[in-house]
């Protein structure tokens, strides 16, 4: 996997954002996050790049987590070229949820519904969970707290009064989905703070 290596000194560094203001990518922009003047987009990449991972794809561009999708740049003379937005609904977001961030950026722009299972077989162990991506849009941070202590005191209450795998495997499932929303209704990168996590448990316990 390869990564950009941002320079040290940011202030002087600032990346230089290069493209059409009403070319594609502007249009896949306002499409999906909304209507907004090209500098505000270029700030929005410029910080994104500065202050998060740069990831490098199999088809030599690169990619940045960019509000809940991803931005697709190329790396030219004079700065980064933003190639398109990703589609947060995309095959290779889907990917991204299920923890799978690295085969998402091998398979890139060739993934689609057909080929997105065998894909995902290349994964294997704990990157293979999925989670049902739920409409929280009616359900507060507070309320969705309360949820995720509710499962989690009934995943404690079954292991004493039912001890059945089954059902233990069931309320563990129903505790790491309150979880996952709580997160969301936080604001968190889910997708992101996950590659971030099995990067620290492949580095702490020497995974490949």
């Amino acid at each position: 996997m390869r990564k950009y290596k941002k320079p040290r000194d940011r202030l002087r560094s600032r990346p230089a954002i290069i493209f059409p203001q009403d070319g594609h990518f502007v249009q896949q922009w306002r499409k999906y996050l909304g209507r907004e003047k090209p500098q505000k987009i270029k700030s929005c990449l410029q910080s994104a790049i500065m202050t998060k991972e740069v990831y490098g794809r199999a088809d030599g561009s690169f990619e940045v987590a960019v509000r809940g999708t991803k931005a697709i740049l190329m790396l030219i003379e004079g700065g980064w070229m933003p190639v398109t937005l990703l589609d947060p609904k995309c095959a290779e977001r889907e990917l991204e949820r299920s923890g799978m961030g690295d085969i998402a950026r091998k398979y890139g722009s060739m993934l689609n519904p057909h080929n997105l299972r065998q894909a995902k077989k290349e994964c294997r162990g704990v990157k293979n969970i999925q989670i049902a991506d739920l409409d929280l849009s009616e359900v507060s941070a507070c309320e969705q707290a309360k949820k995720f202590e509710e499962e989690l005191q009934e995943f404690y209450l079954v292991q004493v009064a039912d001890p059945d795998m089954e059902r233990i495997g069931e309320e563990a499932f129903d505790v790491i989905q309150s979880l996952l929303g709580w997160m969301k209704k936080l604001g968190v990168d889910v997708s992101e703070a996950n590659e971030r996590h099995i990067r620290k448990m492949e580095k702490r316990h020497g995974g490949d």
